[in-house]
């Protein structure tokens, strides 16, 4: 079973799938597209990320779950906190609510909304997708909300942060003060302070081309809507089936 792919350290290990290793092999997970290789036998989906008329963007045959093909678990962070994993049910969950005192919101670290540099009231859209996932006709639209909601903010990684400064120069050619309406945030290595964090947005806004597909997944657990658009290729429809 691979799970990389083309991506990360994936290519080393694409050369030792080459050599066809195990008579089966199968490809899940992190790389969002069909492995073109005749050494993947198979390909892991659902009905959602790639219905039938899209399997002839694929060179391995489909192996179709019933519900999500994205396999993401919250479980790690339950284990930090040493619950046993066989106690765990539906019902079992991370307390990461907010909670509001003399007007100010909290999270469950004991964070507020101003120490991202959020506004302390206003809608906060977020996206901690990657900057290259975004495009001028994404970024047309996100400026076009801003300028209709008063008061909001874009809330953004800053990752990578060399491309901050051109969002913000590029939100100015489109009639939006990118200083105060765009916040940039940090990356966070700690999952449970980013699920936290998470909860100060309002709505999540998905990319276009190459969608949420973790960040949908952590979106949901936390308990804030995200806004997608299914698109006619794997990596832009994995939020459908979190949705579907």
């Amino acid at each position: 079973m691979d799970m990389d792919g083309y991506c990360n350290e994936g290519i080393r290990k694409t050369e030792v799938l080459a050599t066809q290793p195990a008579p089966i092999q199968a490809h899940i997970l992190v790389y969002p597209a069909t492995m073109g290789a005749e050494f993947i036998q198979y390909f892991i989906s659902d009905k959602y990320t790639t219905p039938p008329e899209l399997y002839d963007q694929f060179d391995e045959k489909m192996v179709i779950m019933p519900h999500s093909y994205f396999v993401n678990s919250h479980n790690a962070l339950l284990m930090s906190k040493e619950i046993n994993l066989d106690e765990i049910t539906e019902h079992t969950k991370i307390n990461l609510d907010v909670y509001e005192n003399d007007g100010v919101m909290y999270n469950a670290f004991g964070e507020t909304r101003s120490e991202f540099g959020l506004p302390s009231r206003g809608i906060v859209f977020c996206s901690f997708n990657s900057h290259y996932k975004f495009d001028p006709f994404l970024w047309d639209i996100w400026m076009d909300i801003l300028r209709l909601v008063d008061g909001s903010v874009l809330w953004l990684l800053f990752f990578p942060p060399e491309s901050a400064a051109r969002l913000i120069q590029e939100a100015k050619k489109r009639g939006v003060d990118g200083d105060s309406r765009i916040v940039f945030s940090e990356y966070l290595d700690d999952p449970e302070r980013n699920l936290a964090r998470l909860k100060f947005a309002d709505i999540v806004l998905d990319t276009f081309h190459y969608g949420a597909h973790t960040g949908c997944a952590d979106s949901l657990f936390v308990g804030v809507p995200i806004v997608t658009l299914t698109g006619t290729q794997f990596a832009a429809r994995v939020c459908a089936p979190f949705l579907s």
